[in-house]
């Protein structure tokens, strides 16, 4: 829905591409290719830029068999601006292509600058093209097609005055903006700061110290054993030795008590930390999570350089902390669709979401650009939706974006990659462990490309099997359907047709194999997030499918609130399993007779948790 926070220019590799004939196979392309911003230009409303195209080989390069691919955000250029005798055309999403128009010739040793205007302003590195890669052949006169690297630098950026779009309110983030912005702070004093944050509801600390040695224990009540042993583990980090583990509660000099008291506190997060030399250290909470958090505090008032080089005779000062949640929801959105991130990556997450007090991990897990949950029964969803590359009909797998290159390959794409079955639930596990619930994000009726063309593949494979009703059932496009729109990541294909059944058939199947993931590890799915934004307008106005079903449910209305109608189909799903449906605010909202966004008042009163932005 937002722009990914990932953007790589990486290095490029020659490869094959498996699901074509190969021919004329080539060690380098010889190419390198340079781009350079120009400046804005506000009055128009557009900015420049130029490619200098270069042949380091030792044959021109004419008017056919090759073509330049690339990543660069935005529709495409303006006009009849793009000079050096080539074509820069959009082809879905971000992925755009460079091609020779007639006459077109580079000789060996030669270059060609390619000027363009782009629509829009440009401010920031990241907005440049990313990762091109040349691709000889002409699949369409017969030819088969090699990829070869391309040698690609971005030229240093100009002056400030060329970025500057003052005309639109636009001001560059340049090291002056930066420090005016920050010019009216000040350094705070220690004592002001404090030791903890968030910031505890009430603190006090006192002249006296404790030490803890090699001798502690660490006490704890019956079900406290996963956060003994997880203090545990945590105080061999900054001390160099494992504390015993025991259950009961002794409070002692140089020990440690881990206890509930949901008879004082009432909030199952809340707790209250004690450190004194008489009675060691108390952690009570109203719940585990409660004396989870006390840990955390506990461990925010080991001293620094502990963390650096463990100290085996910690000092901390008395103090007496008591905390509760201002917020019941306190959540971190991670994106893994557009760009995988790995399972290591994501538990590192989870334990600084942990020591901030941070409960909720909405995981976004699937999108335009990527499918990135195993779910056995149904493979093409990992197959091909967990794969980018260099592709003529997305079968095997997803156009490039974000700059992920032609490979497809997990080792060498940042496009590629996902979370098995068992890696997930190992994932929840983690997670659960350091008190984060984890919310899934499965993201329909938008934002669906990964998962339109993973099916297209299952229905291709299906039908030329002659298994024609398995292939329909999870068929989620009208073939007919002639709707011209543009996405928010100019799509114009990333919607599923929410007129016949195999959508939600789908949605289903996914569902309960989440839930059974969960149970399988221990733990009930609570929430589901549907997503639900950003449909485009344009959608399902020339489907014959759903032409025909608003005939037979005009109460509907128009093509607008099919989405609010698949939102309820949703909700009928989930409702049913016991389940909350989240999602982004559109999810709760629909069209009325002007055209304007108002709340469904089908929902008002339901089990619905919106996401507003």
């Amino acid at each position: 829905m937002k722009k990914s926070l990932l953007f790589l220019i990486a290095p490029i590799f020659i490869i094959s591409c498996k699901q074509m004939n190969q021919s004329n196979t080539k060690d380098d392309s010889a190419i390198s290719l340079t781009w350079s911003f120009l400046g804005n230009n506000a009055v128009e409303g557009n900015y420049s830029a130029v490619f200098v195209l270069e042949n380091h080989g030792e044959t021109a390069l004419t008017d056919k068999g090759w073509t330049i691919y690339y990543n660069h955000e935005g529709l495409g250029v303006v006009g009849e601006s793009v000079t050096g005798n080539v074509s820069l055309e959009h082809i879905n999403g971000g992925l755009k292509k460079m091609s020779p128009l007639e006459g077109f010739n580079l000789e060996p040793g030669a270059s060609v600058e390619i000027a363009y205007r782009n629509p829009g302003s440009l401010l920031v590195k990241t907005e440049a093209p990313q990762h091109p890669y040349m691709v000889y052949g002409d699949p369409e006169a017969g030819d088969g097609e090699t990829v070869a690297k391309v040698d690609y630098s971005i030229l240093p950026f100009p002056s400030l005055e060329k970025f500057h779009h003052s005309d639109m309110g636009i001001r560059v983030p340049d090291a002056a903006w930066v420090y005016e912005q920050n010019s009216g702070t000040s350094l705070m004093e220690p004592k002001e700061t404090g030791f903890i944050l968030p910031s505890p509801a009430r603190e006090e600390y006192f002249n006296e110290t404790i030490n803890l040695s090699k001798d502690v224990v660490i006490y704890y009540q019956e079900g406290l054993d996963k956060e003994a042993n997880y203090l545990s583990a945590l105080m061999e980090q900054v001390s160099g030795f494992s504390p015993k583990v025991q259950e009961g509660v002794v409070q002692a000099p140089g020990m440690i008590s881990l206890l509930v008291d949901n008879m004082h506190i009432h909030v199952p997060e809340a707790y209250e930390l004690r450190i004194n030399a008489e009675e060691g250290i108390l952690i009570s909470g109203g719940a585990q999570a409660g004396v989870f958090y006390g840990i955390q505090t506990l461990l925010s008032l080991v001293p620094t350089k502990a963390w650096a080089k463990p100290d085996s005779k910690l000092e901390l000062r008395s103090a007496f902390i008591v905390d509760r949640p201002a917020f019941g929801y306190r959540g971190f959105h991670l994106d893994i669709a557009r760009n995988f991130i790995e399972p290591a990556a994501i538990k590192k997450l989870i334990k600084a979401m942990a020591y901030y007090k941070l409960n909720k991990l909405h995981l976004h897990m699937t999108d335009d650009e990527g499918w990135r949950l195993e779910i056995p029964s149904l493979p093409e969803l990992t197959d091909v939706g967990a794969h980018r590359g260099h592709s003529l009909n997305e079968r095997d797998h997803l156009i490039p974006a974000y700059g992920s290159g032609p490979d497809p390959s997990t080792e060498s794409s940042h496009g590629s990659g996902y979370l098995s079955r068992e890696t997930f639930i190992e994932l929840l596990k983690f997670a659960d462990a350091h008190h984060v619930e984890v919310i899934p994000e499965i993201n329909f009726p938008g934002h669906a490309r990964a998962v339109i063309y993973a099916m297209e593949s299952r229905y291709d494979r299906l039908m030329k099997e002659g298994r024609q009703e398995e292939a329909e059932m999870y068929r989620l496009i009208d073939p007919d359907d002639t709707s011209i729109y543009n996405s928010a990541q100019n799509f114009n294909d990333n919607v599923i047709c929410v007129c016949t059944e195999g959508p939600y058939r789908l949605f289903e199947t996914v569902v309960d194999e989440v839930i059974a993931m969960y149970e399988e590890a221990g733990l009930t799915l609570k929430i589901l997030h549907t997503g639900g934004d950003e449909v485009p307008r344009g959608v399902w106005e020339d489907s014959p499918l759903c032409q025909a079903f608003l005939k037979e449910h005009p109460e509907i209305g128009d093509f607008e609130n099919l989405q609010a109608y698949c939102g309820s189909r949703f909700f009928e799903i989930l409702e049913k399993k016991e389940l909350v449906m989240a999602g982004w605010e559109e999810i709760v909202m629909k069209k009325d007779d002007e055209g304007k966004w108002i709340p469904n008042p089908e929902f008002v009163g339901k089990d619905m948790l919106p996401y507003v932005w």
